[in-house]
Order: structure tokens, then sequence, then C-alpha cells
């Protein structure tokens, strides 16, 4: 049974929730197993979660990219005010966390994919897991069985989020992951699988998650496929086509397990624009020279180079250069922030969506560039950063503008121009100007006339840095802020708790 304070804090959730997330959140609540594919923004998390909280489906084991987990982390706290233990970092610090999550009841735990092998055996819910393919090929599928790790064993988990499940190999039902996160299905009697991205390769992407709420009626792939698909048999074997043999029928079949939520579905149920912080942990040499600076205004660089800040001001923008791109002061790793961009957006980009990448600085445009085309080298990469001749801005905005499928645009912030966006409907900053008047005028390059689609901005933002001390400032003065580091004693105030 709740207690008055969980009651009302779970009713005060709901009230806020939009009619097609009540829609959603009743499938959720009275399936118990479901499948929220909803696209990018329209609220999966806080659906969910709610949906858990009603449930009392604790503790609950949420899995999710990395670049996710502070995000979750961070929802939980502001809509339920729960703690929650974070399954990563060195193995001796995930030992640690373990043990405090037992120790202290608390009713979350997020991870990522790369780890559930781990946590799963430590909760004594995986016990073994498929063996790589061998080298001489064969249909024969072998296991190993897991040696028992100290954790927490026996313990009742009583629910399972699985997020952003088209990164994690769940539409691939011979992958590892969906094995493992099979033992764990079986196990966990509540459980939701959830994606913007409903199928890539075509109808066959649903068998894997249909498989995992409903085993019974979903128990063979090949059945599945001669059901529901349109097969083809040529001299190279059977190809299967994207769409399905009966799409009323496949409907009213998915109807039973999932929503399939679009955007432009719901638009009049949706704010134009929504702002999401995603929290990020420095990468290792990112930390090292950030603490170096904090407390010496002085680093060495992994080449042995020497970055000198001479005054306070002048370690405001080499900090603030840090995280957005280290290789613009010699740093040779690309940083958290690049890494989630390639992360996050490479996902829209997969499939064909266009995407917008906002900067402080010129200086880490070539780096951003750099690691969007050694990531995907067919993408179309076009830039406005100011400085530009009229016809070199005329053809890199209407290139992208008028491109077709996946491609980028990296702009910097204060770039000087008048443009507009309207190709994308995502924008990520990799960084920000503390004057958030010039960061809200570059979201809306995006958000304006013209702009068919719900826009959705993600700022990038460190955790234990001064990205905080300055987003919670200009989130509290984003209604009419003006400069809110304007001059040295107010980031000397914010700079001091960094250092040791």
């Amino acid at each position: 049974m709740w207690t008055v304070e969980e009651k009302e804090k779970i009713q005060q959730v709901y009230d806020q929730l939009r009619d097609y997330q009540k829609d959603v959140f009743k499938h959720m609540v009275t399936k118990r197993k479901w499948l929220p594919y909803l696209d990018m923004g329209m609220g999966k998390t806080l659906t969910s979660l709610t949906a858990i909280m009603y449930l009392k489906a604790f503790p609950c084991i949420i899995v999710c990219p990395k670049s996710a987990v502070y995000v979750w982390e961070e929802e939980i706290r502001k809509w339920f005010g729960e703690p929650s233990s974070v399954y990563l970092g060195k193995p001796k610090h995930r030992e640690e966390v373990l043990v405090d999550f037992e120790r202290t009841g608390k009713k979350f735990i997020i991870t990522n994919y790369s780890l559930i092998k781990e946590l799963g055996s430590r909760l004594g819910l995986i016990t073994s897991v498929k063996a790589p393919k061998s080298r001489q090929g064969g249909d024969r599928t072998t296991r190993i069985k897991l040696t028992p790790q100290p954790g927490t064993e026996g313990l009742t988990v009583g629910g399972l989020i699985c997020d952003e499940i088209q990164r994690s190999g769940l539409f691939n039902y011979k992958s590892i992951t969906y094995d493992l996160i099979k033992q764990l299905n079986a196990q966990i009697p509540v459980a939701y699988y959830m994606t913007g991205t409903p199928y890539r390769r075509g109808v066959v992407d649903f068998y894997g998650p249909l498989s995992l709420v409903d085993p019974d009626r979903f128990n063979s792939y090949w059945r599945f496929v001669q059901k529901w698909c349109v097969t083809i048999k040529d001299r190279f074997g059977t190809s299967i086509e994207r769409n399905p043999a009966d799409a009323v029928a496949f409907r009213a079949m998915l109807r039973e397990y999932s929503d399939v939520l679009k955007k432009e579905d719901y638009l009049h149920e949706l704010p134009g624009k929504i702002r999401q912080q995603v929290p990020l942990d420095l990468d290792d040499e990112q930390a090292r020279v950030y603490k170096q600076l904090v407390n010496e205004l002085i680093a060495e660089t992994d080449t042995g180079e020497l970055i000198m800040t001479p005054s306070v001001l002048s370690l405001m923008v080499r900090l603030r250069q840090l995280l957005v791109a280290p290789q613009v002061l010699g740093l040779k790793t690309r940083g958290a922030a690049i890494d989630a961009l390639l992360e996050m957006g490479g996902e829209l980009l997969k499939d064909n969506r266009p995407i917008v990448v906002f900067t402080p600085f010129r200086q880490a445009v070539p780096h951003i560039r750099h690691a969007l085309e050694e990531e995907f080298p067919s993408l179309p990469v076009y830039e406005l950063t100011g400085g530009l001749t009229p016809e070199q801005f005329r053809d890199a905005w209407q290139g992208f503008q008028n491109g077709k499928g996946a491609r980028a645009l990296i702009c910097v912030i204060k770039s000087g121009a008048s443009f507009h966006a309207t190709a994308a409907d995502t924008a990520f900053f990799l960084g920000c100007e503390y004057d958030f008047n010039e960061n809200m005028q570059a979201e809306d390059r995006l958000n304006r006339m013209g702009q068919k689609n719900l826009v959705t901005c993600y700022y990038m933002v460190h955790r234990n840095t001064i990205d905080e001390e300055v987003m919670d400032i200009l989130n509290e003065k984003v209604a009419g802020a003006n400069l809110v580091l304007s001059n040295e004693e107010t980031f000397k105030r914010l700079i001091t708790k960094h250092r040791k």
C-alpha cells in the first residue's frame, strides 16, 4: 500500500502527463510488460517512471546508453525525489555502488548495456551467456556458465526498463545482449522496452521485443516471419521485405503490445520546443587537466605541452574549451561531449534525420567536424561559423536546408548571421553562451515558422564542473537573463567551489 505522501506525489506527476502519455501509462500498468515506442522528446522516461512508481515495481533496473545514465538519475530525483544507484565507473567503485544499493534499499539502479552481464550475474539473475561464434561456424549454440560474483544474489527485482533498445541489439534475437535481457525478463514481473526508432530493417525488428513481452506467442522467429512478413526466395536464399504482408492485421496485433506514437500526430499536445540537459562525466584525461587548471592555473597535456592561464578570465575560457573539445587545447582525447554527440546524434543520422550542432567556440568546429566525418565517412557536414563570404554562407546554408537524408550543420552560437535551420528538429549544444538570450536565439534557428516538428535541444553538461554551476544560474534566469558571468568576481566565486 502507498503512504499518503507517496500517493500524493504519484498523483501530482500523473496530473502533469499529457493525454497521450496517460494512455500509454494505462497500458503499461495494465499489461506489466509493454513496448512504449514514442518519438524522441515525447516523454517516454517520465511515463515509464510513473508506471514503475505506481506499481511499486522495486527495485527497478534501468539499462540505457551511457550518455543517458545521468539523465535517468536526474529525472528520478526531479520528479520523485528519489536517489538512485548508478552502476558505472571502475570495478572498485561499482562494487561500492552495489553494496550501498543493497544496504540503503534504493528503488532504482541504473547502468549501461555493456555492464548488464556483470550486474545481472551479481544480482543472481543472469547465470550463463551465449558463447561467441566459433571461427569454424556452425549452427550449434553453446553456452558459457558465468562464475557467480559476490553481490546481492537472490534479491527480488520488481522492474526493468530498457531504453533506446535499437542501440543495444534487442532487435536481433541472436545477439548476446538479447540473450542477457531475456534472462532478466524471465524473472522480473514488470518490464518496459523503449525506443523512438521502432524498426530499421522492417517488420522483423519487432520480433525480438515482442518475444520478450509475450514469449509464449512469439517463440519462433521463422514462424513470425512466415505469418507477418513478405518473403522472396532467390538464388541467394530467402530475403525479407521491409513492410508487413498484411499492414492492417499487423498494426492490430501490435496494438496489443505497443504504443507506436509519432510527434507529428500529437503536435497539438506538445510544446514547440523542449530543452534538455545531458549530464556527462569527464573522460580521464579531461578530468586530470581540468583539476590541474582549476588548482594551479597551469596544466600539462598528454603530449607534454603546457596550458597556461595568466588570469581568472583566461582560465574560464580554457575550462570551457576543455569541456567542449579538448583537442582545442592540444589534448589527444576528443572528450565526453563529442562522444555523446556521436552516440545520440548518430542514432538520428542513421535514420536519415539531419542534426544541428551549436558551440560557442569557432576553434572547436573543425574537431567536431572531423569526429562526425570519421564516424560517418559519407556524411555531408556544413559549417556556419561567421567570417564566410556571402557565397560561402549561401552554399553552406542552402546545402543543409535543401539537402536530403542525413546531414549535419555546425554553427557558432554567435555567428552574427541571420538564418534558419528548420530542416532539422534536433540541436545539440556543445557548450553554451553565458548570456542565455544568445542560446535561445540559436534554438530558434530551428523553432520558427516553417518548422513542422517539435524541436528538441540537448545541452551537454559535465557533472561536478563549472558547467553545472552556470547551467543552474542560466536556468533560473532563462526568462530574462543578460550576461550571467559578466565580471571576474562572479567567476571567482564559482570556481572556488571546485578547488581543493
